[in-house]
C-alpha cells in the first residue's frame, strides 16, 4: 500500500501544527479541487487524533479494498503518520479526465551538518493520484522519496501543510 498526504483547513494555504489539531478537516466534496482534497487529506492523516476512518473519505474504492483485504490494517494509520513527511506542498497539479496528478514537495532542515555545523537540508519529492468518483476527487496513490544534503537552497513555493510537531 502506498501512502498518502496533505490538508487545509481553512482559506490559509499553510497550516499549522494548532490550526491541525483543532478539529479534523470536512470531508471532500464534489467543489473541491484535486488539490483542495489532497491537503484536506494531509491534514486529516497529520491530525493527532486522526484514525484509518478519518481518512477514509478521502480515499478512493480502489485504495478502500486494499485496505480492507490488509489483515493489519488496524495499525496502518500509526504506520502512515510515522512515514508521511513533515509539511506538503504541492507544486503542480494536472488533470486529464478523472485523473489528477499532483507533484508535491517537502523541504525540512533538521539535521546538522557534522562538517559545517550548519543546518542538514533534506528534499522529499512526492507525487500523488487521484481519481474522481462519483463527481468527487479521491486519493487513490502516493509515492514519496526523500535525498538527504546540502541540495537545497530556498524552500518550495506552493500550497503547503505542516505535520503537527510533537
Amino acid at each position: 500500500l502506498e501512502l498518502s498526504t496533505l490538508s487545509v483547513l481553512a482559506a490559509d494555504p499553510v497550516v499549522t501544527s494548532a490550526a491541525a489539531s483543532a478539529a479534523l478537516p470536512a470531508p471532500p466534496n464534489s467543489k473541491d479541487s484535486p488539490k483542495e482534497v489532497y491537503l484536506k487529506y494531509y491534514a486529516t492523516l497529520a491530525a493527532p487524533n486522526a484514525s484509518l476512518s478519518s481518512i477514509r473519505p478521502f480515499q478512493s474504492k480502489k485504495t478502500l479494498e486494499k485496505i480492507e483485504k490488509d489483515k493489519d490494517s488496524d495499525q496502518l494509520s500509526g504506520l502512515i503518520k510515522l512515514l508521511m513527511p513533515p509539511s506538503a506542498v504541492v507544486l503542480s497539479e494536472k488533470i486529464t479526465g478523472k485523473t489528477a496528478t499532483l507533484n508535491l514537495t517537502c523541504t525540512d532542515a533538521k539535521e546538522v551538518n557534522p562538517f559545517s555545523g550548519e543546518p542538514a537540508k533534506s528534499v522529499t519529492k512526492g507525487e500523488a493520484t487521484l481519481v474522481q468518483e462519483d463527481g468527487i476527487w479521491k486519493v487513490e496513490k502516493e509515492s514519496w522519496s526523500t535525498k538527504v544534503g546540502d541540495a537545497v537552497d530556498e524552500p518550495a513555493k506552493g500550497d503547503a501543510v505542516n505535520k503537527p510537531a510533537k
